[in-house]
Parts: C-alpha cells; structure tokens; sequence
C-alpha cells in the first residue's frame, strides 16, 4: 500500500485575467516502504500538469506545453471539456482552433492523459448541455476522432484516468455512484473499480452523479 501526499499549485498565464482559468500543478510524494528502501530513503515525485476545462480556449495548451518544455512537469492531464463557451456557438473557427491545439499537445507529448468531460461526450451521444452549439457539431465529432487517432495505442481517452495513487477525472468519483454499479469484489479493488467504470456507455454516465460532470 502505497501512501501519498499532494501539494497543489496554480499557474495563471499573465496575460489572461484573474477570473480566467488556471492551469494546477499536482505534485505526489510516494512513501510506500519499498520505494523508500529503493531509493535509500528519497521520496519519489511525479509533478502532474492538469490542464482544466477548456471550453475554446486554445491558448491552455500553448501555455501547457511551455511549462512542459522547461520542465515543471513530468506529465500532464487534460480534463477535457474542449468545446462550447458562452455566445461562440457560431465561431466554428475557434473551435477547429482549440481542437488543433490539443491534437498537436497530444502528438507532442505522447504520454499524457485525457478526461471525457460531459461536453465533449454530449456531441457524442447526442445529448444537450450549455452552450452546445448544433452548428458545431459534425466539426466536434470529427475533431474527436482525429484527437483519438492522434494518441498512441493503449492511450485511450477515459472517464477516470490513475497516476499512482490519484485518480483525475473531469468531475469527481462519488462512492454511491461507485458502490451502487460496481461489483462488491470490484469495489473492494480500485483497479478494477476504475476499468469496470471506464466501460460504462451512456446510460450509466449520463448522470449527476457520474465522474464526467
């Protein structure tokens, strides 16, 4: 059993405002006993970049891959939400913009983690949230399906990703929500709690209660 603590930082590009959105830096520290015996008692980090809800904001991941280049982090998560922002359903440029960005993020550091949030899954599945934007929709999908073909194999994009012991996801991991669909012996397993979830289709995460809101 490995034990961990998390340190927090936020990172604000300059030149956006203060209400803009913030780029986090999530730092594990693992602890386990035989880490320590490895490493002759030196804590292991891994300095996670978390990319946030994105929602037409191509500059995130232009702000993300710097900090990446000078080393702030050894890998990064997008919680996704690409799409959609308040009065920019009709600027279909913007979104082939911010999806280009995140596809060109995803060819450039291989390794890093995508988090469906429910605007991205809403064009998949034909449901409405805020802001969806009907004129945008076959270029989302399509944007989509070249984001997926743009990441290795075995990269897939998920509900709920792990590194070590943290999960991220686009929204949070309720234990109900967990408890009430999972088998009790997958529920004992975090494992195999987290992959039985990341196979639910619609009708079981197309809720409030899901880790994709």
């Amino acid at each position: 059993q490995l034990l961990f603590k998390r340190n927090i930082e936020k990172i604000r590009n300059p030149s956006e405002s203060l209400e803009g959105p913030w780029l986090l830096i999530v730092e594990t520290e693992i602890l386990g006993d035989y880490y320590l015996n490895l490493f002759k008692g030196r804590c292991l980090t891994m300095r996670v970049l978390v990319i946030p809800d994105v929602h037409l904001k191509p500059y995130l991941f232009h702000q993300a891959s710097e900090l990446m280049e000078k080393g702030e982090a050894d890998r990064a998560v997008c919680l996704m939400d690409i799409p959609d922002d308040w009065n920019r359903e009709y600027d279909i440029g913007l979104y082939v913009q911010t999806y280009d960005a995140a596809i060109e993020f995803g060819k450039k550091y291989p390794d890093a983690l995508w988090a469906y949030g429910n605007h991205d899954l809403c064009y998949m599945w034909n449901e409405r949230e805020s802001g969806y934007s009907p004129a945008a929709a076959r270029t989302v999908q399509e944007k989509l399906l070249e984001l997926h073909k743009a990441l290795p194999e075995g990269n897939d994009i998920k509900y709920i990703q792990k590194i070590d012991n943290v999960l991220f996801c686009h929204g949070g991991v309720l234990d109900y929500f967990v408890k009430s669909l999972v088998s009790p012996s997958e529920y004992k397993d975090e494992n195999k709690a987290i992959r039985k979830i990341n196979e639910f289709h619609h009708d079981l995460m197309w809720n409030d209660m899901s880790p994709i809101w």
